[in-house]
């Protein structure tokens, strides 16, 4: 990298550099105190110009803050150039790219530098206790001692924004890899009347795009705090206080709002209560709380705008009134509202709290849903700003390569295929094969090009089958495929039949083709061409096998006739001579008429005119024999790939060979650049060399904001190549390096994109195959902050994604990270995260056990007595969602053991009534006394000693579950009436009227009684809004009953309300309402209408009941049946209670509430 001429080194006493320095104006100059101190200097120094060395100057400190560690000093001369701004400190935004040069005292090294450059991203501030001093912290691996004085620099306009202090090394990893900074705002006022530079900082009003972003980058950064991803140790305490504080100042226990805070986060979207998706937000995060996580929540959100604005959280001046009001509700500006409604991410927050319903027999649970775990899905693609981009970038992706346009010898298979692509059915496959090199993509590409135009949409996608580092999965290419196509990924597609059933329904809306090129197997893309709707696709692999194309649709392309091996070589050696035409002939047999061959020493006989055509097939031959080793079906490609080799330059070949150690060998310039630690102009030159010697690829995709980004790949023979001198050219420890510092580039670039930086490279997150070689370079060299780093943000795409496969392989190398560095309980947190997505999909719930007992064993293994207490909770969740109920009740059983051995015996009331669940569910799991009355007195005793309402209503509520089918009827209503008391006095009308239609079941032959309680539930269920249906419902088991007891007015009036009520989407309910309703009249003498239409209903009651209403007279059994219709319960009713069980523990809420007597 070119050194700027305004860096200079601070020199001690033997002339050796001890620190950085730089120029602000004519000879004055800044560096950091300790630099002076270690220079052995108290005011008289000498300076140096960095990089070239320059000759010696004295220099005074002139004015010196030991507080911000700043000294200013005047040199008697002056370097080259000087800084060409100071930005403040403070209006940087957080993981904001900046960069800085300086002196290079690298440890341990044999060898000295004269400069090191070293990259990162801004972190943010804080003030440090008992000075007060203000400083700024940037993330960098690569500061070293000598770089303290040295300016950090902004990203893109090089404005100096910071001054390096000094890097913090701690031993137990806490703010590994950050710099403290001094900061430009106390620089300024250090060199106030020595110099006329000063620090710039933005308009007072900055825009609303640039307020929108720091808000989110703040609130972010606060998500990130309460749920133990990297916020900085600063910020994330800072948060944890302020959460403290609210909760203390309620003078509530905080236990469950605590607990949310770190399970769910704090998304902006629940934040921000202006926002349109706030309602859906909020109600995914606080699910059916007791209205004390919300009021927590608005005293949280006051808490927040106030410390934006004293500064206790990072915001600047002109910034921190907006993000405040942001946060009070009343946006500052319309233009800052709407770019903040556009950026704002959507809402991930999902509660896992169940609502209880009424218990059926099993033909009646169809279609129940008790737990709903988040959906995950994106914004409409009008309002998900990102998610155009990633459909920008995807479209990119798939765009149809350029067709080689020296194809040779291939015409007769090229107009066979286009025919049959456009003369055959709406669907077809065609399967293009050959060994390496023979070029099966150029013909697929010739074909594809010549029947564009036939197509509404063409798309090309290369899966890399050869190339272990970079191959695609099947998903991964449905994704980029519906991407491209306009259809965003949410978790509805997180199945595979799902994800493959969209993908045919949208190809099969247009006309399509795809080329699917490189491919391994035929396995490896069956789902994606037997899901290809009306779609044509082009296949091409090196495998003959497969049953997806029709044999006539299935070609091998062979190697050349040797006339077109000759010809095609003469396209590049237009100017042979006749007498040379045999060492044309020469040349071809050698490259065994393979096009690849050929084309390589096409670009050599291009590339060299002034070699006879005779010396290149001497050196040809001499490569053939000196590369026997190989196999035939490859030597004469990789001798062609030596010759090309070795005709290129040193550095060229220096770069090929390192672009092979890059994970799926590809890399764009500033990558190679980076992990060569080079010029990124000489790096950009050497890779389009190799690219004009025809040994690498170059593509371009689209970057941020439309941008253009160059790739530069090479082909997987020439790879080998490549790898092989690497091998034999470099060091071992040579190669160590470049791979931690690629895996290390790759590793920042998902942090953009896990950050949402405007300046991430998109493809990555659409294709994250690359990050996840890095990955496993990374586990398998031991690079634990590396894989640690990559693994995190590699969760959070697969998570977004709904790639369960990949997830799961990023978990496990998590695992390994988080056990080889002694963090046990980060493993056992890590496997509980994959669990609950694994969970959550119905073909994955086996794998879900397998991991929650490993999780649960890692807990046992290290002594971990929370986690592991947590990890058998989960074990049991998990277990009974699979019907294993034996797993699960033994589950619960250590859970409540190791509570009780811990002292905690006071939080196993979701346990104990988990127990009662499973021993009534499966009675087979009890084993001797302990049966579900057991378990379930255990709990009520349990919750009026310490629990709150909703604790003591659940147990209650499950003992008079287990009397109701043990017959203590008596026992069961007086358990009832608890629970519903407990329920109604904290605010939980839906399960209370649960509890009020269990309790009409038990009045069995007292229609009085039963009455009465469908009665209490249809009151009950009017204060849930969102139940509807099960309103519908109970309104004419209530209707029944009036026609049992004679009271037809009221029947009329219940009827005539469930029809009302009725939501459209329930067709059958709403039918039979509809007919039951005509019957009342009917019987009443009242004028009645049938209802028209189809008729949703089975044969039964209602249909018979819609004949007669229909016919144009009827008799007494005709009255009869009517009037059986009316008195018969619900035959469409809304499905009920389905099994489950508690996933988590409730801390006991201390003196038992007053709420009512725990024995009536």
């Amino acid at each position: 990298m070119f050194v700027r001429g305004y860096l200079g080194s601070v020199l001690d006493g033997s002339a050796a550099p001890v620190g950085t320095c730089f120029q602000v104006s004519a000879g004055v100059l800044v560096t950091a105190v300790h630099v002076l101190e270690q220079a052995g200097a108290d005011t008289e120094v000498r300076v140096r110009a960095l990089y070239p060395a320059g000759p010696v100057m004295a220099a005074t400190a002139r004015r010196v803050d030991g507080v911000h560690d700043l000294a200013v000093l005047t040199c008697s001369g002056s370097l080259p150039e000087s800084v060409s701004a100071l930005v403040a400190s403070d209006d940087l935004r957080l993981n904001q790219l900046v960069h800085l040069t300086g002196v290079a005292d690298v440890p341990y090294s044999e060898h000295r530098h004269e400069y090191l450059d070293a990259f990162g991203s801004w972190a943010g501030g804080t003030v440090r206790q008992g000075d007060g001093a203000r400083l700024g912290r940037m993330r960098c691996q690569d500061v070293m001692l000598g770089m303290s004085g040295s300016p950090v620099r902004r990203a893109g306009d090089d404005a100096v924004v910071g001054v390096v202090s000094g890097r913090y090394n701690s031993g137990d990893g806490w703010l590994r890899d950050s710099v403290w900074v001094a900061r430009t705002e106390d620089l300024a006022s250090l060199l106030d009347g020595l110099t006329t530079v000063t620090c710039a900082r933005p308009s007072l009003e900055p825009g609303g795009a640039e307020l929108a972003r720091w808000t989110v980058d703040l609130l972010s950064a606060i998500d990130a705090a309460l749920t133990g991803r990297s916020a900085g140790e600063g910020l994330s305490r800072t948060v944890h206080e302020l959460v403290a504080e609210v909760v203390d100042e309620s003078q509530v226990n905080g236990v469950a709002f605590r607990g949310r805070l770190r399970a769910h986060g704090l998304e902006p979207a629940v934040l921000l209560t202006w926002l349109p998706q706030h309602a859906r937000a909020i109600a995914r995060w606080s699910s059916n709380d007791d209205g004390e996580c919300a009021a927590l929540l608005a005293r949280l959100r006051v808490r927040l705008a106030a410390a934006v604005e004293d500064g206790r959280l990072p915001a600047t001046s002109a910034t921190a009134p907006h993000i405040a009001s942001a946060l009070r509700g009343t946006p500052s500006r319309p233009d800052f509202a709407d770019r903040l409604a556009d950026l704002v991410p959507v809402a991930r927050s999902t509660s896992r709290e169940a609502v209880i319903v009424r218990e059926k027999d099993a033909d009646e649970q169809q279609g129940s849903v008790v737990h709903v775990p988040g959906t995950g899905e994106r914004a409409p693609a009008a309002l998900d700003v990102r998610g155009q981009r990633l459909s920008h970038v995807a479209r990119h992706m798939c765009e149809l390569r350029r067709a080689d346009r020296y194809l040779t010898g291939r015409d007769d298979v090229v107009a066979k295929l286009c025919a049959a692509t456009t003369d055959g059915p709406g669907h077809s496959v065609l399967w293009l094969s050959g060994r390496p090199g023979v070029g099966a993509s150029e013909v697929a590409l010739h074909v594809a090009h010549r029947t564009a135009s036939h197509y509404d949409t063409v798309l090309y996608v290369d899966l890399y089958g050869r190339q272990a580092g970079s191959r695609r999965s099947v998903r991964t290419v449905a994704r980029m495929l519906l991407e491209a196509l306009g259809e965003p990924i949410t978790s509805r597609l997180g199945e595979d039949e799902a994800l493959f059933d969209t993908l045919r329904r949208v190809l099969g809306s247009t006309r399509s083709l795809l080329v699917l090129d490189n491919v391994r197997d035929a396995g490896d893309v069956a789902p994606v061409v037997r899901d290809s709707g009306a779609a044509t696709v082009i296949v091409t692999s090196h495998q003959r096998r497969q049953s997806l194309a029709d044999p006539d649709l299935a070609v091998h392309l062979p190697v050349l006739d040797p006339s077109d091996s000759v010809g095609l070589l003469r396209r590049f050696a237009a100017d042979v001579r006749p007498r040379d035409h045999r060492h044309l002939e020469h040349i071809a047999g050698l490259c065994d008429n393979l096009p690849l061959a050929l084309r390589l020493v096409g670009a050599r006989l291009t590339a060299r005119p002034e070699v006879a055509v005779s010396e290149w097939a001497r050196l040809l031959t001499h490569e053939h024999s000196r590369l026997n080793f190989l196999s035939d079906d490859e030597r004469a490609v990789r001798s062609a790939i030596m010759l090309g080799y070795l005709d290129m330059d040193l550095p060229e070949r220096h770069t090929t060979r390192y672009l092979s150690a890059v994970p799926g060998a590809v890399a764009t310039e500033a990558e190679l650049t980076y992990a060569l630690d080079g010029d990124e102009a000489v790096t950009a030159l050497s890779l389009h060399r190799v690219v004009d010697a025809s040994m690498a690829d170059c593509e371009g995709t689209g970057g941020s904001h439309g941008g253009y980004v160059l790739s530069f790949r090479l082909a997987e023979l020439v790879r080998l190549v490549a790898s092989e001198r690497l091998t034999a050219e470099e060091t071992p420890q040579d190669i160590r390096a470049f791979r931690r510092r690629s895996t290390r580039y790759l590793a920042d670039r998902m942090s953009e994109i896990v950050h949402a930086a405007e300046i991430a490279n998109l493809e990555l997150e659409m294709d994250p195959t690359r990050a996840h070689t890095a990955l496993d370079i990374a586990v398998s060299h031991s690079w634990w902050d590396i894989a640690e780093d990559l693994g995190r943000d590699l969760r959070v795409i697969y998570n977004a994604t709904w790639d369960l496969p990949a997830l799961t392989r990023t978990v496990e190398a998590l695992v390994t990270v988080h056990l080889a560095t002694t963090s046990p309980g980060r493993a056992v947190r890590s496997i509980r995260d994959l669990v609950e997505v694994l969970a959550s999909a119905d073909s994955c719930r086996g794998d879900a056990l397998s991991w929650a007992q490993r999780g649960e064993r890692i807990a046992a293994e290290h002594g971990l007595r929370e986690e592991h207490v947590d990890a058998c909770l989960l074990v049991g969740d998990v277990a009974a969602r699979l019907k294993e109920y034996r797993v699960a009740y033994n589950a619960m059983i250590r859970t409540n053991e190791l509570l009780e051995a811990h002292g905690r015996a006071d939080e196993s009331g979701t346990v104990l009534v988990n127990l009662a669940k499973l021993a009534q569910h499966a009675p087979e799991v009890v084993d001797g006394p302990r049966n579900a009355s057991w378990w379930a007195d255990r709990a009520i005793a349990l919750a009026d000693r310490v629990g709150d309402a909703d604790s003591r209503a659940w147990a209650h509520f499950e003992r008079a579950r287990i009397g109701s089918y043990t017959g203590e009827r008596v026992l069961a209503l007086r358990h009832y009436k608890i629970a519903a008391m407990c329920w109604v006095s904290c605010g939980v009308n839906n399960n209370a009227a649960v509890v009020a239609q269990n309790t009409a079941d038990l009045h069995g032959d007292d229609p009085h009684g039963a009455h009465a309680a469908w009665a209490e539930a249809v009151r009950l269920w009017r204060l849930c809004p969102d139940e509807k249906a099960r309103l519908a419902h109970a309104l004419v088991m209530l209707s029944s009953l009036q026609r049992q007891l004679g009271m037809n007015e009221d029947l009329a009036r219940s009827l005539a309300d469930a029809h009302e009520t009725c939501p459209s989407d329930h067709a059958r309910l709403h039918h039979e309402i509809a007919v039951r309703l005509a019957a009342s009249r009917c019987l009443s003498g009242a004028e009645y209408g049938v209802a028209t239409g189809p008729n949703p209903q089975p044969a039964g009651l209602v249909s018979d009941a819609l004949r007669v209403l229909a016919a144009s007279a009827r008799d007494k059994n005709d009255d009869a049946l009517l009037d059986q219709l009316l008195r018969a319960a619900t035959i469409n009713g809304v499905a009920g209670y389905q099994f489950w069980i508690f996933d988590e523990l409730r801390e006991p809420a201390g003196p038992r509430p007053t709420i009512g007597p725990s024995r009536p």
